[in-house]
């Protein structure tokens, strides 16, 4: 099995980090730019608990 380059892996992570929230969002019928909003504070919010808990 072929392994993906690291820097794909964490790409591929932050893109589906911002695109299912904003997904969702949009399934409940949230205005477009509050969707983008909110799903770019949850993206955020995932990367700063990781590193949180790796220290």
């Amino acid at each position: 099995m072929k392994k993906f380059p690291l820097w794909l892996v964490y790409t591929l992570l932050r893109l589906a980090f911002f695109v299912l929230p904003f997904v969702v969002l949009i399934l409940f019928n949230v205005t477009w730019w509050i969707a983008a909003l909110l799903a770019a504070i949850i993206g955020l919010d995932r990367k700063s608990t990781r590193l949180n808990s790796s220290h």
